[in-house]
């Protein structure tokens, strides 16, 4: 279909489907626009005027509202704008997006930034009158002798800012003045993230700063020293220090003394409010000053201790990202013979920060290159993960991390002797091995079969407790414990001889499957730690085998043996023992008498069936069972030990002698149950009942 050209726009013009416009051009004998090029909207409204050179916007240009109002104006130099960029508002409605109309007071008509290299460099707000206002409209103040001249006054934050903007956001060094020219503060910015930052805790702190920049060492010196005398809270102490320290840096006379300084910083401790923009700026400080410290320490010849302080160094930047002391570790790490662990470094630092500068000649290294391609495990296979994860890699885990010293853990009973060739060769082998790991973050620790009793575990408080509660009634035991979660592995071999684990959380409402063998738990462990010490071939081989596996389905063991299945039906024994409810009534899940007659035979040999069982037929009051359990009852199971115990005194006709046993609650369960389920009482309970 022709277009037909509508009024106001020469008949010469062209419509371009790129640009949605019709455009009047003069074009060279290769096609490339020249000279000042005119654009119109469909309907014939004129949108622009712009220079070409060579088919590349270059000189002034200015588009137009539909009234005919400029929209903005200014200059292109080789396709990129320099000078200044001004956008204009609208009497009338308008297509133009330039001013940016919701964003702007109303009574401001003109924005303007000063454009060079692709960065905004300053900006400037005008009413309709042109006269400068600030940017919420109201009247600019007049600016200090002080403040340079491309600083923007920001009312709402009540500051001059200097500083520059592209399409990343902020860039550089960033400057802050108060009102009346007080200096405030500097940042450092990487599109867009500060990486750094100086608000200044006084006169003496901005001179220092500022004359030392400006290349005044006098000044920058004499201000230093009586920031530093003055100096007694934690923030000014690292601040004053780091200061010091740095305008001293040049002083080959003042080495001791900058040394003492920086040691100093380092150890000043926290801030009071640690995360605070005044707290992230001491530790950005102090991890200035270690590092600093660390790269003296190289420089002597020690390359041991720079690695202590350049690891102190980066505990700090977990508040702001990767710090300059992780280029002085690689260089230690180098000279200690440790390049793998140095490659290592360079790696880590990239993925967290692709920008980080320091690592330039590593990455075109070829040992590097060929040290990262040795690390490429994305073709491997299930097959291939359950052979990381399986037979024979629990033991070859525990002597990649072996504590020297170490011996067999101590375990709550003897569940060897107890399962004999029911347990999994696995976790037998697992009862050997666990003294001998070392302890993981946060207070992590490996047992060895940890199953307390009941009472010793109902008088404890907090953390996971609720987890290792269920677990008395469940077919694992404890293999690891932290302050905040538990993790339990079955007692029954899985595929290939393996034991699965299971983990749960203080926030968790159940237990969770997370791996299928002791040994993918004790990599994944060590690999999620960042203190622990693994080869990073070996770290990227187990994270890509437990990312195969996660998702992986097994068969499904006996009912009686099957943990997750198990779980539900501990719902009342957790509200019975703790008042904790799961949801889904008053007592939800419980285990019924047909379950009981289900499981009998294997409850002979199970002891968290008899934990169980014990417990149910004393709380529901079915004495009639419980004679039998008691002739098989394995007692060097703590929790079954203790219930038997308290079922020999109901045989017996006494009363149960234990702290956490709770009659009135007892009642209460029982009254519960027998009216919302009634089939957890044997026939003769349910007639006491009535």
């Amino acid at each position: 279909m022709t277009r037909v050209i509508p009024d106001g726009v020469p008949p010469e013009a062209v419509w371009s489907s790129e640009d949605g416009e019709w455009v009047l051009a003069e074009r060279d004998e290769r096609g490339r626009m020249q000279g000042v090029v005119t654009y119109w909207r469909p309907d014939g409204t004129l949108v622009n005027h712009c220079s070409y050179t060579d088919g590349v916007p270059h000189g002034w240009f200015k588009r137009y509202h539909e009234n005919g109002e400029v929209s903005r104006s200014g200059t292109f130099v080789h396709g990129e704008l320099s000078g200044v960029d001004a956008c204009f508002r609208s009497t009338g409605a308008t297509t133009e997006l330039a001013f940016p109309v919701h964003a702007m007071p109303a009574n401001v008509w003109r924005y303007e930034r000063d454009i060079a290299g692709g960065r905004s460099l300053s900006g400037r707000w005008y009413d309709k009158e042109g006269r400068r206002v600030d940017d919420t409209g109201g009247p600019l103040p007049e600016r200090p002798g002080n403040v340079p001249a491309a600083a923007v006054y920001f009312a709402g934050s009540g500051h001059w800012a200097l500083g520059v903007v592209d399409g990343d956001g902020e860039q550089g060094l960033w400057r802050y003045w108060s009102p009346d020219g007080t200096p405030l503060g500097e940042r450092e910015v990487r599109n867009g993230r500060e990486l750094d930052r100086r608000w200044f805790l006084g006169a003496d702190h901005a001179a220092a700063v500022t004359a030392m920049r400006d290349g005044r060492a006098d000044e920058a010196l004499t201000a230093a020293r009586a920031f530093w005398d003055r100096a007694d809270t934690v923030e000014e102490v690292v601040h004053a220090g780091s200061v010091l320290a740095e305008v001293l840096a040049g002083d080959a006379g003042a080495d001791a003394e900058r040394r003492e300084l920086l040691a100093i910083v380092g150890e000043a401790g926290d801030h009071p409010v640690v995360f605070s923009p005044e707290g992230f700026s001491c530790y950005r400080a102090q991890s200035r000053a270690l590092g600093w410290l660390a790269a003296i320490k190289l420089d002597d010849g020690d390359p041991a201790t720079a690695v202590v302080l350049s690891r102190q160094a980066m505990a700090r930047e977990h508040h702001f990202g990767p710090c300059a002391a992780r280029v002085t570790l690689f260089h230690a790490l180098v000279r200690l013979g440790l390049v793998e662990d140095a490659f290592a470094l360079v790696r880590d630092t990239l993925a967290a920060d692709a920008d980080f500068a320091g690592f330039g000649e590593v990455v075109a290294d070829p040992a590097y290159r060929e040290w990262i391609a040795g690390l490429d495990v994305s073709g491997m296979t299930v097959e291939e993960a359950l052979v990381e994860t399986g037979p024979g890699a629990l033991d070859e885990t525990a002597e990649a991390v072996r504590v020297e010293g170490g011996g067999a853990a101590t375990g709550t009973w003897p569940v060897r002797e107890v399962l004999g060739a029911r347990l999994s060769p696995e976790f037998d082998r697992w009862l050997e091995l666990a003294g001998e790991l070392p302890e993981t973050a946060f207070d992590g620790e490996f047992l060895a079969a940890a199953d307390p009793g009941l009472a010793e575990l109902l008088a404890s408080r907090g953390g996971p407790r609720l987890g290792r509660l269920e677990g008395l009634f469940l077919p694992v035991s404890v293999v690891h414990a932290a302050e905040e979660d538990v993790h339990h592995a079955a007692w029954v071999a899985g595929e290939q001889g393996l034991s699965r684990v299971y983990a749960y959380n203080q926030d968790d409402d159940a237990h969770r499957a997370t791996y299928v063998s002791l040994a993918g738990f004790l990599q994944r462990t060590l690999a999620d730690d960042g203190d622990s010490v693994l080869r990073p071939a070996l770290r990227e081989r187990w994270n890509r085998a437990f990312h195969l596996l996660d998702d992986r389905e097994e068969p499904k063991p006996p009912a009686h043996l099957d943990v997750l299945g198990l779980v539900p039906r501990l719902a009342w024994v957790v509200l019975h023992l703790t008042g904790v409810s799961r949801g889904g009534g008053e007592h939800p899940g419980a285990a019924r008498i047909a379950d009981w007659e289900a499981e009998r035979a294997a409850c002979r040999e199970w002891p968290h069936l008899q934990a169980y069982w014990l417990l149910h037929h004393l709380v529901m009051g079915n004495v009639e069972e419980l004679p039998e359990l008691l002739e098989y009852a394995e007692t060097r199971y703590p929790p079954v030990g203790e219930l038997a115990g308290i079922a020999r005194s109901v045989v017996a006709g006494g009363e149960p002698e234990v702290a956490w046993w709770d009659a009135e609650g007892v009642a209460r369960t029982r009254a519960s149950m027998a009216a919302a389920n009634p089939e957890v009482f044997n026939a003769a309970a349910r007639q006491r009942l009535g």
